[in-house]
């Protein structure tokens, strides 16, 4: 009877075991917790050729586990006191409760980064006392103790694969939070089997101790450790009954003291081993190494992989199955360790120790060579690396030190084990390189050899798949290309594989923003002669508001807020009088055309100072309202995070985040020139006028449209005047009545800016001149809000990142050609 139920002790240790490690699958974890959406406010998207930049979530995913990883060692340190203290039963008590904490968070559907750190903290403190609890049932078969802790090793390791196991179910459609639901009924049972069949004491019961007598007399090769054992656990049940009778000072702190010092020496004595300061020094390092990998694995096998999510789930799902195999490595070094331990040669453990941090420091190697296959033999590395770094500090502690201060002894050695996992972030920061700003672009000079080569192109182009800073033309001249740092791979295997000559520009895209980044980080005033950011410019707007000009009326209105809250303001620069007329400018509706927003700041500046005779006769007739960036959220993005982002900051599902707001708008929504693809930057949303700052303009549109002379809405870059309308029928470009006058204007318009500097600028509707599209503000304004004259000016460049030096040439052109144009305006309408 006795047998059976060591037996059934030993199997169902086992079990637990073999879920209590679900936090070393932390990979299959991240794809599961990826496709919930955690973290997904981390993620930007720059193309549709590669759909997500999400480096920082990655990062925060890394820290997730590095941190909690770091945690659970005190987790080692609490189940140890309490082992040692009060016995098995109440230590095993301990470990339920993070883990139904940890189930509890997972399965309520919150997709919160704060809860899941809580949670992994929870699951990962709670692993750690499982594992420790487990490791000590060993002292039941003592002449078999080292396999039995190898085999709970090798358990506890497997959990990586159930947790593949549970991505594979999440994969076929059943829902995370049922899933963890089961996982809490499962730790219920758990926590049931400790009352009913586990030992209470550390680790035996009376009817236990009479088994260790009966191997006593089976096995005289180990007497003595059975006396030991016997020893050790009849300290601990005398503790314990002592504890049990008087329930009143169950907890008394001052009964702790008491006992903690009677115990402190013995207990300074095993810390201070040279065998325990030896093992930990070695493990740590490989720990580190260990937790540096499976916190990293995710995002390099995703960068490898190009983003594939079959393959990225074919490679976790591997390196996860790849750890049975430790089902037998385990078993064979716990019989190492046994005849080591039988011959007194630790000659064995100093090998395995050496083999130890060669593995670990490996598989770190082999994250560091970015080819994809060569990840199998790292996933084989981690196994080993793995099974020697928390199989041998349990079996030293029990074979040669103070069997009575184990608890406390292994606690301590996880907590520095811990101390070193945290260097795995830092770590993982500096080898990814991921600095705040984007370091890694690049350009790109492609050469169109034929005409296939030309329409592939200029197919790209249309799609606004890449950014050109120069667009195609014609064959054998080259054009460049702006390529993000996920952009570049796919990008380059297409080039090669129609058979392209390109050649990396010698522009440094990263030293260029890195200048940028510092010299715009040193100065947050707002300066009509440099590029500011959205809070800045708010700020600017107060300041020309106190410079309002005599006679004038100078408001700052808001028409809404955006997606993130920011408010969408607009400056009314009027005067009183019957009959006057509105002139609408508006900018950066993309976010990154920052030299849009500091044009249309010195037009409005202009206006206010009125130091031009042309300012005044303007003045004198029209009101002006200024939006000076449509897209807050987008915009000031561009300023933290990405310069070349374009859209708004709306996340969209499959983890991409952002609308591209000027194919949101209610005019033929959804018909030319878009994606369906959420990552796409010319996706159109959900449904039309989706999002807040569409919504609000076209409000403001609808209020004024009627009284308005003309809308201007300034983008960047391209040297062009287009005119509406930008979407087609019967795919055939789509002109209004009114395109005879409306290019007349248009004409106006560019040759006035041509006038300045000599440049050369293209006029027409956004169709034909551009490509199609839909839903843009250009078109709504003319279609929905009745305003006859408006236009979209693409200004100068070069690219989307112009430098500051280029504001006051684009001021200089904008304002001679918006003169020009108003003055055509009131020639077609009579208004002389």
């Amino acid at each position: 009877m006795l047998e059976f139920r060591v037996l059934a002790v030993i199997i169902f240790g086992c079990f637990e075991v073999l879920l209590g490690g679900l936090g070393l699958g932390w990979p299959s974890l991240v794809y599961m917790l990826k496709h919930e959406g955690f973290f997904i406010e981390k993620c930007s998207s720059n193309s549709t050729i590669l759909e997500v930049n999400c480096k920082e979530r990655d990062t925060a995913f890394n820290l997730v586990f590095s941190v909690s990883m770091g945690l659970a060692g005190f987790g080692g340190l609490f189940s140890g006191f309490i082992l040692d203290k009060f016995g098995l039963f109440w230590s095993r008590i301990s470990q339920f409760l993070p883990l139904l904490l940890c189930y509890g968070l997972l399965s309520s559907r919150i997709v919160n980064g704060s809860l899941l750190f809580i949670s992994i903290i929870s699951l990962n403190f709670s692993n750690i006392q499982i594992l420790n609890n487990s490791t000590v049932l060993a002292n039941l078969v003592p002449q078999y103790k080292s396999i039995i802790i190898s085999i709970f090793s090798c358990m506890f390791n497997t959990s990586i694969a159930v947790a593949d196991v549970i991505k594979i179910i999440y994969e076929r459609g059943i829902e995370m939070y049922k899933i963890f639901l089961f996982l809490s009924g499962i730790t219920v049972i758990q926590l049931t089997a400790s009352g009913l069949l586990m030992p209470y004491n550390k680790p035996l019961d009376e009817n236990f101790e009479t088994l260790i007598e009966k191997f006593q007399k089976k096995k005289d090769s180990v007497p003595d450790l059975a006396i030991g054992m016997r020893q050790a656990c009849q300290s601990t049940l005398e503790i314990v009954s002592v504890t049990a009778v008087k329930k009143d000072k169950f907890l008394d702190f001052r009964n702790f003291l008491q006992h903690f010092k009677k115990q402190k020496k013995k207990l300074r004595e095993t810390l201070s081993n040279k065998l325990y300061l030896l093992t930990v020094m070695f493990e740590a390092v490989n720990h580190l190494n260990v937790i540096y990998y499976i916190s990293s694995l995710n995002s390099v096998i995703e960068d490898m992989a190009d983003n594939n999510s079959e393959l990225v789930s074919w490679h976790i799902s591997l390196f996860s199955y790849i750890q049975y195999a430790n089902v037998i490595v385990a078993l064979f070094i716990g019989w190492i360790i046994e005849k080591a331990d039988k011959s007194n040669n630790r000659f064995a453990f100093s090998l395995m120790t050496l083999v130890c941090i060669i593995s670990g420091s490996s598989i770190v190697l082999i994250v560091t060579i970015k080819v994809l296959n060569l990840q199998v033999v790292g996933y084989f590395g981690f196994l080993l690396a793995r099974i020697l770094t928390y199989s041998l500090p349990p079996v030293i502690f029990l074979r040669w030190l103070d069997n009575e201060h184990f608890g406390m002894a292994m606690g301590s050695c996880q907590v520095i084990l811990s101390a070193f996992g945290l260097m795995a972030n830092p770590l993982y920061r500096l080898n990814v390189e991921v600095f705040r700003k984007n370091n890694f672009y690049k350009i790109v000079k492609v050469i169109p050899s034929d005409q296939q080569h030309l329409e592939w192109l200029k197919d790209v182009y249309k799609q606004e798949k890449v950014d050109f800073l120069i667009e195609p033309s014609v064959k054998g001249v080259p054009c460049e290309v702006l390529l993000s740092p996920q952009q570049q791979i796919p990008f380059e295997r297409s080039l090669n594989t129609f058979n392209f000559q390109y050649e990396e520009s010698n522009a440094d895209v990263e030293s260029d923003l890195q200048t940028l980044w510092s010299r715009l980080d040193n100065n947050k005033n707002f300066n009509l002669d440099d590029f500011n950011d959205f809070d800045t410019i708010m700020d600017g707007l107060d300041e020309m508001q106190s410079r309002c000009p005599n006679g004038a009326s100078c408001s700052i209105r808001s028409i809404g807020n955006s997606h993130e809250g920011r408010l969408q303001k607009v400056f009314e620069l009027t005067k009183e009088g019957n009959g006057r007329k509105i002139i609408w400018i508006d900018s950066a509706i993309h976010a990154r055309e920052w030299l849009s927003a500091a044009t249309v700041l010195n037009i409005l500046n202009t206006l206010i100072e009125q130091s031009d005779q042309d300012a005044i006769n303007l003045f004198n007739k029209y009101d002006f309202y200024f939006l000076p960036v449509v897209n807050p959220d987008g915009y000031q993005y561009t300023f933290d995070y990405d310069r070349f982002w374009r859209k708004n900051r709306r996340q969209n599902p499959g983890g991409c985040f952002g609308i591209d707001l000027n194919r949101n708008y209610d005019s033929r929504w959804g018909t030319d020139g878009v994606s369906t693809n959420p990552c796409s930057q010319t996706y159109p949303g959900a449904s039309v006028a989706s999002e807040r700052e569409t919504v609000n303009v076209q409000n403001e549109a609808l209020r004024i449209g009627s009284n308005t002379l003309a809308w201007i809405t300034t983008h960047t870059f391209g040297q062009m005047v287009l005119t509406p309308f930008s979407y087609t029928e019967d795919g055939i470009c789509y002109r209004s009545d009114d395109y005879a006058e409306l290019k007349r204007s248009a004409d106006a318009f560019a040759n006035g800016i041509e006038e300045v500097y000599g440049t050369s600028w293209v006029r027409g509707s956004f169709c034909e001149v551009l490509y199609p599209g839909s839903g843009t503000l250009v078109d709504y304004v003319k279609e929905k809000a009745g305003v006859k004259y408006s236009y979209t000016p693409e200004l100068r460049g070069p690219g989307f990142d112009p430098s500051r030096d280029q504001i006051q040439p684009s001021y200089n052109e904008f304002w001679n050609g918006f003169k020009k144009l108003i003055a055509e305006i009131e020639a077609i309408e009579g208004l002389n």
